[in-house]
């Protein structure tokens, strides 16, 4: 047994001793190190199970092992939005409303609420609930002191393809002065939003015509000229404007700005100018050679031929057949041969019937390599089609969609 004065150098060794490992480790920092200890774990349990292939038990794991805070947001984020690009929009919907719950207890600064707002409507653009998604980008909008574009590209996007085109003006205006580049102090290059802008005045004017308002289309027009001067789609819309209005000088004068504007664009005003000049083939004739002359066209050639054998005019064919020797397509080709007048006046030339067998040949195998040929193709992306289309159905880019040139094409 230790006496009085034993017992009291033991406690005071011990004393020291615990004075010392406190010192050495404060209690917050062993505190620290056991809650690390147990993320640890849990985040290594995250990685053990994304070694296996177990992607869903791994996000789980981590989304649980994060306690939700300032400093650890960005985690969430970015768990919250690869769930989105797997498609699993639903879990992306449920960790961003979970951020914004917690959003005031947890600290965050306004440009992370912003982000977690900003990105849950990108889930719920995602899952197609657009109406959800407008609230929350216009409430981002509203309560920011800068502009906030990635909310403005949102919601510029959900109004194109809702086809709200007053909306998407009024938000791309906001876009635009960022969207411009000064070249000195009197001229200005015009950038892409503007020339969206064009075609979202050219959605309502199209809207307008066929509604029989001409008024408020010729109105749309201008404003689509205005945006952007160099807008052939404009221009189209215009001279089918004044063709109704029965102008037709007005129209072709408007017409005349489409080589300056866009001469791929030429083939596509020639459906209108059927139907406008048909009693007048020598005004439509001129204006088609002069077309041609500035861009050389497989669909020019053949509209300019139709119009010629409409005349009676013996020269039609020949002027064909030496078009196509300049600039040979398949597509020029396939008419050429598969045009029976042209047949007829082959067989009072003495063409024989292996003659004529052989030609039917090579116009059967012609017209089934242009079947699956696009005519048009997004200079953009490279989405190939039948039709078309002035905003890409693939990149959903404006104006980049023209007819394919070259032997296969026009």
């Amino acid at each position: 047994m230790f006496d009085k004065n034993g017992l009291l150098i033991l406690l005071f060794i011990f004393a020291l001793a615990l004075g010392w490992f406190l010192a050495r480790f404060p209690p917050t920092v062993l505190w620290m190190r056991f809650t690390r200890r147990a993320w640890r774990q849990s985040y290594l349990r995250g990685l053990q199970f994304l070694l296996d292939d177990q992607a869903d038990h791994s996000i789980e794991s981590l989304v649980s092992s994060w306690e939700v805070n300032h400093d650890n947001f960005d985690l969430h984020n970015a768990l919250a939005n690869m769930l989105r690009r797997k498609g699993e929009v639903d879990r992306a919907i449920a960790i961003h409303t979970n951020l914004l719950s917690v959003s005031e207890s947890a600290g965050f600064s306004p440009q992370q609420l912003r982000l977690a707002t900003t990105e849950l409507a990108r889930d719920f653009i995602k899952s197609g609930l657009l109406d959800r998604a407008e609230r929350l980008l216009i409430n981002v909008v509203n309560n920011s002191k800068e502009t906030e574009e990635s909310a403005l590209q949102l919601l510029l996007s959900i109004y194109q393809q809702e086809s709200e085109w007053h909306k998407a003006i009024l938000v791309a205006q906001q876009l635009h002065p960022h969207d411009r580049v000064a070249l000195n102090d009197k001229t200005l290059m015009i950038g892409k939003l503007a020339k969206n802008i064009a075609h979202f005045y050219c959605e309502m004017a199209s809207f307008s015509l066929k509604q029989d308002d001409f008024i408020q289309a010729e109105k749309n027009i201008a404003s689509a000229l205005a945006q952007n001067p160099s807008c052939a789609r404009a221009s189209l819309l215009e001279a089918e404007l004044y063709f109704e209005r029965s102008n037709e000088a007005k129209a072709l004068e408007v017409l005349s700005r489409l080589p300056q504007q866009d001469a791929q664009l030429l083939v596509e005003a020639l459906p209108l100018l059927e139907a406008y000049l048909q009693h007048k083939p020598s005004l439509y004739l001129d204006l088609l050679q002069r077309w041609q002359l500035e861009y050389p066209s497989a669909d020019l050639e053949i509209a300019i031929f139709e119009v010629m054998l409409g005349m009676d005019d013996d020269n039609a064919i020949t002027l064909l057949e030496q078009a196509l020797r300049r600039r040979p397509t398949l597509r020029g080709l396939h008419y050429f041969i598969g045009e029976q007048e042209k047949l007829e006046r082959l067989k009072e030339q003495g063409l024989t019937d292996i003659s004529r067998k052989n030609i039917e040949l090579v116009a059967r195998l012609v017209k089934d390599v242009l079947k699956d040929k696009p005519d048009y193709q997004c200079k953009s992306c490279g989405f190939a089609g039948n039709q078309l289309h002035w905003q890409c159905p693939q990149c959903h880019q404006w104006d980049t969609i023209r007819r394919i040139r070259g032997p296969e094409g026009d």
